[in-house]
Formats: C-alpha cells, structure tokens, sequence
C-alpha cells in the first residue's frame, strides 16, 4: 500500500497510482495484498474516478511487453464498465477492471486519457 501510494497521481477529479513487480518484489508483497489499493485512492476528497495499476509477471520470455491488471472505481459520474470494456475487460458502472498490454507510461496514458474522456 505505502509503495502505491507513493506513486499517487490525481488531476483534476481522476486519481491512479502503480506498482511493479519490483516494487512487490520489494515488500514481498502478494497479489492479494493489492486488493482494495483502488478503494484508499476513490475515498480522497473530489476524486470521481480511481484506477490501480498493477503490474503482472510474464512467463513468455523476453520481448514480451509488460502486462498491468486495472482496478478502476468510480462514484458514479464515470462509466467506468465502458472503459474497461474498451481495453478487453468488463465490469459495473461503479467498479470495472481490464488486463492492458504495454510498457507502464503508455499504458496508463491511455487509460488516463481514456478516463478523462469519460469523466467529461
């Protein structure tokens, strides 16, 4: 939790924070220690809408992009099964999650202007 929300990020009413396999690795995290990280990042005062990053291990060898597993939350503004569904996965209109291929920056450029959109 400390290592995610070192990395918090918030514009404007959208809040999203990480974290890698380094980072669990690190704290000797497991993957069930992530569940609820998205609630603490939703809960802030005039966020509407929240995603959790978390990065998965690949066991495809080398070459393969980095994969993130989202958890998005939203208090009701955002659509945020539409989002997910847009990246492949699926969920509620409240709370929604997607597997997103790709390197960390551009994973959550996407999602975040994705979200944005929604929020709009």
């Amino acid at each position: 939790l400390g290592a995610a929300l070192s990395k918090l990020n918030i514009q404007d009413k959208l809040a999203w924070a990480w974290i890698t396999l380094e980072d669990m690795l690190e704290s000797a995290a497991q993957e069930e220690d992530c569940e609820g990280v998205v609630n603490y990042l939703i809960s802030i005062a005039g966020i509407d809408c929240a995603v959790f990053l978390r990065e998965l291990p690949r066991t495809n060898g080398n070459g393969v992009p980095p994969q993130f597993r989202l958890s998005i939350r939203s208090k009701g503004r955002a659509n945020v099964a539409r989002v997910a569904e847009h990246f492949g996965g699926g969920g509620h209109l409240t709370a929604s999650g997607c597997t997103v291929d790709g390197d960390l920056e551009t994973v959550i450029d996407r999602v975040v202007k994705r979200l944005q959109a929604e929020l709009c």
